[in-house]
């Protein structure tokens, strides 16, 4: 055989060996890194049941958390209220403190040869009392704090509520006193328009008092005859209201004036008719 044959057929020897020996070392590369795939697929479903598990843990704890600040707030509630008892209380044996402090005033009047006695127990109440006092002078003020700044709160509300009613209240006499003033206007105008009477003189008028001294009602509206004349400044216009004790009678205006006397117009019935010896008066 040729030489050279023969180191042909050695190297494709040697190629097959080669080739065998590389697809043996592939096949156990391919089989080791299924295995470290598996073993990564283990690893993280480890991982991710123990996330669950402290999840849960965690979940657990935030629920126990809320559990327990709820009972907090019920104790905290139930506090309170006990502490409102508790102040109830110590309001009710202040009271009574007081009644006892009452008694003990009263027997100390009564038993004047006890006197010495009861100085020594009231000193020692005192001492007592000025003691419980001191330990509780902290509470007491943050309470006077307290109900001053409640009794202040509730003042403004009512004062804020009794503004706004008065307000209008207010409100009601303007609109009640504008509507009266309009159709007073209106009354002198047409009195001033068919009297002639100076405006400024009626409504300046002075205060002048005297009494009705003789009434005419055969005539509508009627006459009445003053005792007050121009000597006392009664003028043509001048209006007197007519009274008897608390009674009203009306009102009346003058239409004729003599130096004592002055005859004078029935502009508006009261509640009685007029009659001789009631009072009249230009200002109420």
């Amino acid at each position: 055989m040729h030489p050279f044959v023969k180191i042909l057929i050695v190297v494709n020897l040697l190629f097959a060996v080669g080739f065998w020996a590389y697809t043996a070392a592939a096949l156990e590369t391919t089989t080791n890194y299924k295995q470290q795939h598996a073993d990564e697929q283990t690893r993280a479903a480890a991982a991710e049941q123990a996330l669950q598990d402290e999840l849960s843990a965690a979940r657990a704890d935030l629920q126990q958390a809320r559990d327990s600040r709820s009972a907090a707030d019920q104790r905290a509630n139930e506090e309170q209220a006990r502490a409102e008892r508790l102040e109830r209380d110590f309001a009710a044996a202040q009271r009574e403190n007081g009644e006892l402090n009452d008694s003990f005033r009263q027997i100390s009047n009564t038993l004047g040869d006890l006197n010495t006695t009861l100085a020594s127990i009231t000193e020692a109440k005192d001492r007592a009392v000025a003691d419980q006092r001191s330990a509780e002078q902290a509470r007491e003020q943050a309470i006077a704090t307290q109900r001053s700044a409640e009794e202040a709160q509730r003042k403004a509300q009512q004062a804020l509520a009794s503004a706004e009613m008065r307000l209008g209240d207010l409100e009601g006499e303007i609109a009640t006193a504008t509507s009266t003033l309009s159709d007073r206007d209106a009354e002198l105008a047409t009195l001033v328009q068919v009297t002639g009477v100076n405006r400024s003189s009626i409504v300046s008028q002075p205060q002048i008092d005297g009494a009705v001294v003789a009434v005419n009602t055969q005539m509508d509206p009627g006459l009445v005859v003053l005792n007050r004349g121009e000597a006392h400044g009664v003028t043509v216009g001048t209006t007197f209201d007519i009274y008897a004790g608390n009674l009203y009678k009306g009102k009346v205006r003058v239409v004729n004036v003599l130096g004592d006397k002055a005859s004078a117009q029935i502009v508006q019935k009261g509640s009685a008719p007029i009659a001789q010896g009631d009072r009249a008066s230009t200002r109420l």
